[in-house]
């Protein structure tokens, strides 16, 4: 949304300093990759924005669900910064309350 407003379905890059062009540049229209152990960054990327989950602890780790990873605060600021934002808005889940 504009310039200050970054709106996922699911998370952020488990490396907190990937920038828009390098979003902008995946494939999108494409089978969503499953995770192994040797993948491009590009899948590993698609997969943590689809598929991501915050977490409160620092830094991120595998998702227990199998898929995506889970992101701490450090990683969100980490992002914001890089690309000059002020706000990210995840909208895979709803919330009922807050």
């Amino acid at each position: 949304v504009g310039t200050k407003v970054f709106v996922v379905h699911g998370g952020l890059p488990r490396s907190g300093d990937v920038t828009f062009e390098e979003i902008d540049s995946l494939q999108r229209f494409r089978q969503i990759p499953m995770p192994e152990l040797a993948q491009p960054e590009e899948d590993e990327i698609f997969q943590d924005l689809t598929w991501g989950d915050p977490h409160e602890e620092r830094g991120w780790k595998t998702s227990s669900r199998g898929v995506g990873s889970m992101f701490g605060p450090d990683v969100t600021n980490t992002f914001l910064k890089t690309n000059k934002l002020e706000l990210v808005i995840r909208s895979h889940e709803e919330f009922t309350k807050g």
